[in-house]
């Protein structure tokens, strides 16, 4: 048995926009430019959540095609992407969920205190 894992936030680096090319915009709704995925963009976290989605789902694509996983999951971030992979959800429909969850969090997290 094959199982799949996708990543989480903090597996972004420079240069990722490689796993992304090829793929024309009008397949995404997701209001970057993927041909400039250099380290400026990526500190932007809410971008780098979305290009980590993104890449992971394309690579699904890919070599989904070739393998039969048994099993799926993802570490955080990813979660998002396994959701993809099983059907569940569309790609947009991940990234409109990235950006409310990014949105509820950010908000709730300004109203709190932590520490």
């Amino acid at each position: 048995m094959i199982a799949a894992l996708f990543p989480g936030e903090g597996s972004e680096y420079p240069g990722m926009s490689e796993l992304i090319s090829g793929y024309g915009s009008e397949q995404i709704d997701a209001g970057l430019d993927f041909s400039k995925l250099d380290s400026d963009v990526l500190d932007d976290r809410l971008n780098a959540q979305i290009a980590i989605y993104l890449a992971s789902t394309f690579l699904w694509d890919k070599f989904s095609k070739h393998t039969d996983f048994a099993f799926l999951a993802g570490h955080s971030l990813g979660f998002y992407s396994a959701l993809y992979a099983a059907g569940v959800i569309g790609r947009n429909d991940g990234i409109g969920i990235i950006r409310n969850a990014f949105s509820a969090i950010k908000e709730v997290s300004s109203e709190m205190r932590g520490g």
